[in-house]
């Protein structure tokens, strides 16, 4: 399984990679993080931002069959005859 993670520059997409990694691995499953920190304040620090109860960082999640993200919407409608 592949997660995408889709954002703006400095909008959390580490942030919550990072977190997300942590807490799949303490669940057991098997986790390759490609955008790990190296530097920079720490993960909780960065997690009470984005947790900010005056500007609340909202985040929409949708499946996407593999594939089908990279199709445009008339070729994933598009059946052949």
């Amino acid at each position: 399984m592949i997660i995408k993670i889709f954002a703006g520059a400095g909008e959390g997409k580490t942030t919550i990679a990072t977190w997300l990694e942590i807490e799949l691995r303490r669940l057991g499953i098997e986790v390759q993080n490609s955008d790990v920190v190296q530097d920079g304040p720490a993960l909780e620090e960065r997690l009470a931002v984005l947790g900010n109860a005056l500007a609340p960082l909202k985040i929409e999640i949708k499946t996407i069959p593999y594939g089908a993200e990279s199709r445009p919407k008339y070729a994933q409608d598009h059946k052949p005859s």
